[in-house]
């Protein structure tokens, strides 16, 4: 609310005359004419506002936002949190007020709003600094605490320095998060000392640390949220001997025992009794089991704050998960330029590249409690892809399918895979036998069952006949070639032959193409027209297993054979990452191509040498274009056979 409150005002004010850099200056005050009634102000650096309030040194007014805001007129949102003062503190804590003021707290006031003082002293009593309690509850929407504030002083120190003899004369301690649990404790005479904030330990903990290790027992009291296992971690170096107090369901800490009735000096007995060694507590990243599992504690941090090191601490958390889980992965078969492509496995075993524009990246961090749209989640995307370079696991990714050994592996969706040996096949979990298929190179989900010889079916049988050129290559040559070219296709024998399914109008030989891409890729997948530009082309053979090109005849381009020639030699297609560097990212050609045509007048020498025909009606050559001499290898075929 402080924030829309001081831009509404700020937006009213009149700056004229200001120096840009005092609206605001390095402070976050707003310098500006005075707003005041009846203060007729011509001075453009009198009057001052910032989120703490506001103050004119020449008609001395001074006060709070709201108050500033009703003067000029504009509208106050309703306040979560008024203030607090110690008779509030006392009936909401279940604390006796004349105790609370025995250990100092006394009613004061934050720009004009009630406020409680709680003095942090030290062993010999002296005051070192004021810390004010401005609000009994955190406000939710508020991205940091809202409670609490610090007056000018001498950094940070543990609460409760003054008891520190009663500590060691006790010879044991619990140490609690804040100043309200330490009030509950030493209500019942509980040796205790506050830590002021879970991320404040390092700070605070001054030259105490040599004293709290000669006690005998140090217990550590570790709540459920509000950055439990960042306090829990940030004591293990300094108390590697230390307990921690582990609270039951339902109970946050000392104080919220306290205010729901429980027996607080029996609850604490309980728990020290199982108190477990703080060594043997993980952090997050060592007992998540998925990236499910981070949700609610990335919920919970970015609830707390959502600056610097909250980034960081969640991508750190996540970068060793991922890491200790061997699921970050670079393609060293990929952008070779910049180290090789960098790859997750998500929660359900599909392998998904790095790409912050990618919806299967953005859905598998989604399941971990990280939007998309936050600063948090390209900062994740960032330190995951630098910690997949320095320490993932190197690998040449599958692509649709593979051989290792004896066995031939298909992809079958992006979680699983299907092992083929000669006596059965298995569906398998994606990465078995370390074999791993990329999810953006791999065939949809299907079903193993009894196979199924594609030339038994009518789609894969056209009506072949025999070319004039060469009377050798008959129909039954050509199916027997056919049926080997599917086989290389499927076992992932790259390059391949063109397959050109030749005939006159309504032969079918868009239908025989089509039926070898649907058996691939799906009822969905369908022959394409050839593309108008070079950049469809190389994403086309890059992404998919077979590319159908229908009615190759007239006006081809000459780049588009010249990438059908170089894509049936076997290649890597390389295109410049920007136009800003000459960084050249490549990417193999995964794809077999297939086009259907009537005169195949675009197959020039180079291209039909590395054709497959499946002739339709008679394979005529235009009696302009010079006959492929490369076509005699058939008859060599045909008489093989």
């Amino acid at each position: 609310m402080t924030v829309d409150l001081l831009q509404a005002i700020v937006d009213h004010l009149d700056h004229s005359g200001v120096p840009g850099a005092r609206f605001p200056d390095a402070k976050g005050e707003y310098w500006a004419h005075c707003p005041m009634p009846g203060h007729n102000d011509r001075h453009p650096t009198n009057f001052s506002v910032s989120a703490r309030g506001f103050r004119c040194f020449g008609c001395n007014a001074k006060g709070s936002l709201p108050d500033l805001a009703k003067t000029m007129g504009i509208p106050v949102p309703k306040q979560t949190a008024r203030g607090c003062n110690l008779d509030d503190y006392a009936s909401a804590k279940r604390l006796p007020i004349g105790f609370l003021k025995s250990l100092g707290l006394q009613d004061s006031d934050w720009f004009g709003h009630p406020a409680i003082d709680i003095p942090y002293r030290s062993e010999a009593g002296q005051l070192l600094r004021m810390r004010k309690r401005v609000a009994l509850r955190k406000d939710r929407r508020a991205r940091s605490d809202n409670r609490f504030r610090w007056e000018k002083g001498s950094g940070l120190s543990l609460y409760g320095l003054w008891r520190l003899a009663d500590v060691e004369k006790a010879g044991w301690v619990v140490l609690l998060e804040g100043e309200s649990d330490c009030h509950t404790a030493w209500l019942y005479d509980v040796p205790a000392l506050g830590v002021p904030g879970a991320n404040n330990w390092d700070q605070a903990k001054g030259g105490i640390v040599p004293r709290l290790q000669k006690l005998h027992d140090v217990y550590v009291w570790r709540e459920p949220d509000q950055g439990g296992d960042k306090f829990i971690q940030s004591l293990q170096h300094d108390l590697p001997g230390a307990k921690v107090i582990i609270p039951p369901d339902g109970i946050k800490d000392l104080s919220d025992a306290q205010t729901t009735g429980k027996d607080v000096l029996a609850l604490l007995a309980t728990q020290m009794s199982t108190a477990t060694p703080i060594l043997q507590i993980k952090a997050i990243s060592d007992t998540a089991d998925s990236l499910a599992n981070f949700a609610p504690w990335v919920r919970e941090k970015l609830g707390e704050r959502n600056d610097r090191d909250t980034k960081v601490e969640i991508a750190n958390a996540l970068a060793q998960w991922f890491l200790s889980k061997k699921r970050l992965i670079v393609d060293e078969g990929q952008d070779l330029a910049k180290g090789g492509r960098p790859y997750l496995v998500a929660d359900d075993g599909a392998l998904w590249p790095l790409d912050p524009g990618l919806i299967t990246t953005r859905r598998a961090l989604y399941e971990a409690g990280l939007n998309g749209t936050e600063t948090v989640f390209a900062w994740v995307i960032e330190t995951l892809t630098m910690e997949a370079y320095r320490a993932g696991q190197y690998a040449t990714l599958s692509r649709w399918q593979t051989w290792r050994d004896d066995s031939l592996y298909i992809s079958c969706g992006p979680c699983h895979l299907v092992r083929c040996r000669p006596d059965r096949l298995e569906k398998l979990a994606n990465g078995t036998d370390n074999i791993w298929f990329a999810g953006d190179a791999c065939y949809p989900e299907w079903n193993v069952t009894v196979p199924v010889q594609p030339l038994t079916l009518q789609a894969f049988n056209p009506n072949l006949i025999t070319p004039e050129e060469v009377p050798d290559y008959t129909p039954d040559v050509q199916r027997h070639l056919l049926t080997v070219w599917m086989a290389g296709l499927l076992s992932g024998l790259r390059p391949l032959p063109l397959l050109g399914s030749v005939g006159e109008k309504g032969g079918g030989k868009s239908t025989l193409v089509r039926a070898v891409i649907r058996m691939l890729q799906g009822p969905s997948a369908d022959v394409t027209s050839p593309p108008n530009d070079v950049r469809d082309f190389r994403t086309q053979v890059t992404t998919a297993p077979l590319v159908g090109l229908d009615n190759m005849d007239t006006d081809v381009p000459s780049w588009l054979l010249d990438e059908m020639a170089s894509t049936l030699t076997g290649r890597n297609v390389e295109e410049r990452e920007l136009y800003t560097n000459g960084v050249k990212l490549s990417r193999p050609a995964t794809a077999a191509l297939a086009v259907t045509t009537r005169s195949a007048s675009f197959c020039r020498p180079d291209i039909a040498e590395r054709t497959l025909p499946i002739l339709r009606r008679s394979f005529r050559i235009p009696t302009d274009a010079p006959i492929p001499t490369s076509w005699g290898k058939y008859r060599r075929i045909a008489t093989d056979s």
